[in-house]
């Protein structure tokens, strides 16, 4: 008999047949908790995509933010060094601001 048809017998039927109710109820019981399994099931399987999807794309912001970063600092260190080279104030500033450039390439990369 098909599960449906099943469930809409009469309650009366059911309570003087009791041989008959206690299969459907376990059929109902069981059938419930199997959905509500399959249920929680997929939405903990959906979550789980949200979130990995959520962390793949956070991974791929960071990674293209330090990656940008990079390269203006690496940019800006250039063009720093061009000036150096080019500064008409002589070799005193190209010293110090070699050493400024040396300084901040480290704390950037170290940190």
């Amino acid at each position: 008999m098909d599960l449906e048809i099943l469930q809409q017998i009469p309650m009366k039927f059911l309570s003087q047949n009791r041989g008959v109710a206690l299969p459907l109820a376990l059929i109902n019981a069981n059938t419930n908790t199997l959905a509500l399994a399959l249920m929680i099931n997929a939405n903990a399987y959906v979550l789980a995509l949200i979130i990995n999807a959520n962390a793949y794309v956070l991974a791929l912001i960071i990674n293209a933010n330090a990656y940008v970063l990079a390269l203006i600092v690496n940019t800006n260190a250039l063009a720093l060094m061009a000036s150096v080279l080019i500064n008409p104030l002589g070799p005193i500033v190209s010293k110090k601001l070699h050493l400024f450039i040396i300084t901040l390439h480290n704390i950037i990369y170290i940190n």
